[in-house]
């Protein structure tokens, strides 16, 4: 069988395969496209390319590589072709034409003078490099399968915008091929090496797959996804493993860990991953004698102080021994800081820097709406926030975003410069209060997200009002698709009388975040 005729039959693997990375990322914002791209080099100066599904979308694709691959100046300099092979594309075959022009430009550019464009290159074709050079680019791809001959790649073409909502954290290693530097690049990893492993049933046996079992796939692809996000934190540690009997498996034991009671009430508390050299001369609460008999694997004495490590206290580990308990506010003052955040009921966090990489439930990881926090600052900038409260309401939304997307609740946060006079004419219905900063707000936030209706706010940041319902009826705008809250917060901020004297924040259910005004066109 050619591979033109198993090509025209492998819907049900590419199907496969886009279940199981939808059911993966249907609770995220992340905007993809699975691609399956194959390259044979025949003995005739000759190459065949194949790329499917072979749609509009995939222009983009084409686009990279023609652009990056082909063309680019790596990849010429280095070579395209295995070594002791050369080939010109023929014109003639309608998969080539896409690649035809940047092959003549790169001829020119290179003064290739024979007729045919030739090229050499190792025999393993290091398309992470070519493609994510410094993160750059948002196409990731496989390990390469040799499939009758063809060169054959899963590739998983990423929004850059999309993407660009989740964190990354820094790696002073040099970063190779599959390095892991964020929960979605751990995913998508995890995510392609699968669709490797099951590539040669497509010419072997019939795929078969229910939606139990696309489940199943997905939470293992998970899981595996959140012990290569933790092992690659803790690798960069750059812990002395010398003394360790025993491999520890963090992300398991943290799991257990957020299992545990302690008279009737779950374990919860915080943890820094951390190289001791980093504590030394540091303020400590107190600190352990002989940290070497107080391995993290001891579950009961890890249990005990974990559960002290509360407010602004943390448990400091290297995630091998367990070294006291520190002040949480000074440890974040140190550069590329880990933090566990145990929750209880099988539930923990993981922050780099403040900012959330992981959020595991039940053993499993959740890949959540993420959230782009230059993006928030520049519409609080741009809403002409006075300059001394910009980074507490900036700090203060991010936090009530995070929170109300773990959650899955939906909440409307109001900025005003006059929402004491609407208060007083009646025109949005609300609870009153005390005026309180919204840093005292927040600690009351999960309750807030349980009542309908927003927080009122003046642009200083003091709320004067929650379960505030916006009377204003819909935007001249409507959009159809979008619920109550949306159109009356649009409504609110198009009534106001002077520009960019309110502004409203609203976040859905179904993980949509919306700022109003929205940015001139």
């Amino acid at each position: 069988m050619s591979m033109n005729e198993i090509w025209t039959t492998q819907d049900q693997y590419y199907t496969y395969i886009k279940k199981i990375a939808d059911n993966i990322f249907k609770d995220s914002n992340i905007i993809y496209e699975i691609l399956i791209f194959g390259v044979k080099y025949h003995d005739r100066n000759q190459c065949s390319v194949i790329l499917y599904p072979d749609n509009k979308n995939n222009i983009i694709l084409s686009e990279m590589i023609k652009k990056k691959l082909m063309s680019s100046n790596k990849g010429i300099k280095k070579g395209v072709i295995p070594e002791k092979r050369s080939t010109n594309l023929d014109s003639n075959d309608i998969s080539h034409r896409a690649m035809i022009n940047s092959f003549l430009n790169a001829k020119k550019k290179f003064n290739l003078q024979n007729k045919n464009i030739k090229y050499r290159r190792k025999y393993n074709l290091d398309t992470y490099k070519l493609f994510n050079k410094n993160n750059k680019c948002f196409a990731y791809f496989s390990q390469v399968r040799d499939i009758l001959g063809y060169d054959v790649y899963i590739i998983f073409n990423l929004d850059k915008k999309s993407s660009s909502n989740y964190h990354k954290f820094h790696d002073p290693r040099e970063v190779g091929r599959g390095e892991i530097r964020s929960f979605i690049d751990a995913v998508i990893y995890s995510y392609l090496n699968k669709c490797v492993s099951v590539l040669e049933s497509l010419f072997k046996d019939e795929i078969v797959y229910k939606n139990n079992e696309i489940i199943s796939i997905s939470n293992k692809i998970l899981i595996s996804s959140g012990e290569s996000l933790l092992k690659g934190v803790i690798e960069i540690l750059d812990i002395d493993k010398k003394d360790d009997e025993v491999q520890i498996d963090m992300f398991d034991l943290i799991n257990s860990i957020s299992q545990m009671s302690y008279e009737n009430t779950y374990i919860n508390g915080y943890l820094v991953l951390i190289n001791d050299d980093k504590l030394k001369n540091m303020q400590y609460i107190f600190k352990l004698k002989d940290h070497k008999d107080y391995r993290i694997n001891k579950s009961k004495t890890t249990r005990k102080l974990i559960q002290m490590a509360r407010n602004n206290i943390v448990l400091a580990t290297d995630s091998i021994f367990i070294y006291g308990l520190y002040y949480k506010n000074i440890i974040e003052q140190l550069k590329d800081v880990f933090i566990i955040k145990i929750i209880g009921q099988s539930k923990w966090e993981l922050y780099y820097n403040k900012w959330m990489l992981m959020y595991v439930e039940y053993s499993i990881p959740r890949i959540i709406t993420g959230i782009n926090q230059d993006e928030i600052r520049n519409r609080i900038i741009n809403a002409e926030f006075r300059q001394e409260y910009i980074d507490d309401i900036h700090r203060f939304i991010l936090d009530v975003i995070e929170v109300a997307l773990k959650e899955r609740k939906g909440i409307t946060l109001i900025f005003g410069n006059d929402v004491q006079e609407e208060i007083a004419n009646n025109n949005i219905v609300c609870i009153k209060i005390e005026v309180r900063s919204i840093r005292d707000i927040f600690k009351s936030i999960n309750s807030l997200l349980t009542i309908d209706g927003g927080i009122l706010m003046d642009k200083e940041g003091r709320c004067y009002a929650i379960g505030a319902i916006l009377q204003y009826g819909s935007s001249e705008q409507n959009d159809p698709a979008r619920g109550s809250r949306y159109h009356a917060a649009k409504a609110y901020s198009e009534k106001a009388k002077e520009k960019n004297s309110r502004f409203v924040v609203v976040i859905s259910e179904d993980g949509y975040i919306d700022f109003f005004p929205e940015p001139e066109k």
